[in-house]
């Protein structure tokens, strides 16, 4: 586990905001009012987390993780799980740091007993200020 730090590099000054498990992948806004942390904490899961750096300290915006695994759990049944959970592509809108789009790759599993997984890949828009998630597109093998 590593410490995670947030430092404005002109007048110096650092705030510690937590810390990463394992490894993680930092996206800065455009308008560089947030930053976006994919915390990779074991060989194929990830946490994702969100700072807005308008004051001082930064903020971390609470709930971005489970609001997103909501969203991925409601396209698994009772008895299903991820094999895995990752986010290769995250960006924040073009125009609009207050959005998030993401892709989450999440295979189910059953919980019981064994499978290779069948895939599922949800792409999403997270408005930051609600945390309202909105489905884009599913692609999920049967």
């Amino acid at each position: 586990m590593a410490r995670l730090y947030i430092e404005n590099r002109r007048t110096r000054q650092k705030w510690d905001v937590g810390s990463i498990e394992r490894d993680g992948t930092v996206f800065w806004s455009g308008d560089s009012r947030r930053v976006f942390l994919r915390d990779e904490y074991g060989v194929d899961d990830t946490n994702i987390r969100l700072f807005d750096v308008t004051g001082q300290p930064p903020r971390e915006i609470k709930g971005l993780d489970d609001s997103v695994r909501e969203a991925i759990f409601r396209h698994m049944s009772a008895d299903e799980t991820t094999l895995w959970l990752y986010y290769p592509q995250v960006c924040f809108a073009a125009t609009n740091s207050s959005t998030i789009l993401l892709t989450a790759d999440a295979p189910r599993v059953p919980i019981t007993g064994s499978g290779s997984g069948k895939g599922l890949t949800v792409k999403l828009a997270v408005d930051v200020a609600s945390l309202k998630v909105r489905e884009l597109r599913v692609r999920k093998e049967r």
